[in-house]
């Protein structure tokens, strides 16, 4: 019969809810009593950058007093831990999370630089972001670097982005940018350093030949490296050191 169908329906939800309550309770209590017994941190692009290892994420932690190993789960605040590590500048994100196993997990992303600054007043990178950040003591990452009478108004140990008053480095930005893309492999093996002469000059000091190459301003840098480019392939291409300077200033 039909009613008899209803309540068999319905002894079984609730026999099923209860059976709910009941694990979700236990598994709530054992997780309470569940003692972290490792500490398991992964830096997952050190192949990339080797700003920082496990060992420096483990002395910040004891740095500020934070206690992991043999306390309770529930005690962990895995939200505070990972604002506590992105504050440092070579950090860019980090992820931290508990296992049911008592493994506390903490995954930590670099920032990737795409210039290096080198002033008077110190050294930068600027991340693929826009990020600027002193360079670190103990560990540095390869970028193409700019040196010279760069035009910019950053004090020592500055952070932050960009800012919109400094319009030469949000131009050097978007050139590191533009070299920094996956298809341009040739630039990025043949740009090492670039030397600001004056605002209105930036000259390119290539890895192969003895030239340098003037490029004037950034205004336009992608239309003057395509000219280099057609210099390259289609007059260079016999001998790198058959010129000492190259001039990208001028059109046509």
């Amino acid at each position: 019969m039909p009613w008899k169908i209803i309540i068999l329906t319905t002894l079984t939800s609730v026999l099923l809810i209860a059976y709910l309550v009941v694990s979700t309770s236990f598994a709530d209590a054992k997780q309470q009593d569940l003692v972290c017994g490792e500490l398991r941190i992964t830096i997952c692009d050190n192949l990339v950058n080797n700003f920082i290892q496990p060992a420096d994420i483990e002395k910040i932690l004891a740095s500020e007093g934070i206690k992991i190993i043999g306390e309770r789960m529930c005690h962990i605040n895995t939200y505070d831990m990972a604002q506590l590590l992105n504050t440092r500048d070579v950090i860019k994100n980090t992820s931290v999370f508990t296992s049911i196993d008592g493994v506390l997990h903490i995954n930590v992303y670099q920032r990737r630089p795409i210039i290096h600054i080198q002033v008077a007043t110190g050294n930068f990178y600027i991340d693929e972001s826009g990020y600027i950040f002193p360079l670190p003591g103990t560990h540095t990452s390869y970028a193409p670097m700019i040196t010279g009478k760069i035009p910019m108004n950053i004090p020592v140990g500055f952070r932050g982005n960009i800012p919109e008053s400094e319009t030469f480095l949000q131009q050097v930005y978007q050139l590191a940018l533009y070299i920094d893309k996956k298809d341009n492999r040739f630039w990025q093996s043949q740009i090492t350093r670039l030397e600001v002469v004056n605002a209105a000059n930036v000259r390119v000091i290539p890895r192969e030949g003895n030239h340098v190459i003037d490029m004037g301003s950034l205004d336009n840098f992608q239309y003057k490296f395509k000219k280099l480019f057609v210099f390259y392939s289609k007059i260079c291409e016999a001998d790198d050191n058959a010129y000492e300077r190259i001039d990208l200033r001028y059109s046509n």
